[in-house]
């Protein structure tokens, strides 16, 4: 072959090779379609697996803000989302619709086995973070009426005046449920607040428990003190991402990218970072997930 048509050649050849190594680069098939339930720390988890997997050349398309648990479920089995975050006691009891467990690592292993068996689901690393029921005082009710468990709660009840909405008080999972495991709570009084007021009717005085969630940013915030529930009556609600097989053998990388995460959420973690979105600062979710992905080395300083 001449120079000239060797020289020819190669120019012709040369934007098919970039065209190659490009295409090989890319990331292959649709994007991981990744939703949330409607609330700050499920926009939180959301967001952080989103940021990991694009930072891992798999592409996302983003659908937080969804709907709620049931909702969620119908549109992942039918194909219309791929990944969210989950429950393991709100997957047993809505889901699967069996009685609670006890064991936070029982109630995953039951799950995780049943969603891949039922579903095709797979469940990633929980985290050992708790967000179940709990209830909150200030620390200076704890420490003056020497509350450290719900126990402790219930011989001093009569002294205190709790708050929280009706269902609080009918539901079995709420005061009703308490007093079946604790014995009868006589409370000074039985405020009913809305769930948007409980934290301020708390901090101002009026009541002086109130039911929280375990990882509500306003705990860290304000300094709260969650009682031990020493009896074991609520069930654990660890949360894992949860993914459509079909995703999984599409891109084999996800556990492997998402599972380092799940140790870093720690009860103190999760909590601080509610705080960051809920409290004064209002920052942005999708900040608070970047920056905590970033101190944690999980993805690059230079991630824009």
């Amino acid at each position: 072959m001449s120079r000239s048509r060797l020289h020819l050649f190669l120019l012709c050849a040369l934007p098919l090779l970039l065209l190659a190594c490009n295409s090989t680069a890319a990331p292959v098939g649709p994007p991981v379609v990744i939703s949330s339930k409607s609330f700050t720390e499920s926009y939180l988890l959301a967001e952080m697996y989103a940021q990991l997997l694009e930072a891992n050349g798999i592409p996302v398309e983003r659908q937080l803000e969804e709907t709620q648990t049931r909702e969620l479920h119908a549109l992942m089995r039918g194909g219309l989302i791929d990944m969210y975050p989950e429950y393991t006691s709100t997957a047993l009891l809505a889901i699967l619709q069996e009685p609670p467990l006890q064991g936070e690592q029982t109630v995953y292993e039951r799950v995780k086995r049943q969603y891949e068996q039922q579903f095709d689901i797979i469940w990633l690393e929980r985290a050992p973070f708790n967000n179940t029921w709990a209830l909150a005082t200030t620390s200076e009710m704890a420490s003056h009426h020497q509350l450290r468990t719900i126990t402790d709660l219930a011989s001093t009840a009569e002294q205190l005046k709790v708050g929280g909405d009706e269902s609080f008080y009918d539901r079995q999972d709420g005061i009703l449920g308490l007093e079946g495991i604790y014995g009868p709570m006589h409370f000074a009084q039985r405020v009913i607040v809305s769930e948007d007021e409980r934290y301020s009717v708390l901090l101002s005085g009026e009541v002086d428990v109130i039911p929280a969630y375990g990882t509500d940013g306003q705990i860290a915030g304000h300094h709260l003190v969650l009682l031990e529930d020493d009896k074991a009556f609520w069930p654990p609600y660890n949360v894992a991402p949860i993914v459509r097989r079909e995703i999984i053998e599409r891109y084999p990388a996800i556990p492997s990218i998402l599972n380092p995460l799940a140790p870093l959420l720690t009860q103190e973690a999760m909590t601080a970072l509610n705080w960051q979105v809920d409290g004064p600062e209002e920052r942005p979710y999708q900040d608070v997930a970047r920056t905590f992905l970033i101190e944690h080395k999980l993805l690059p300083s230079s991630q824009p």
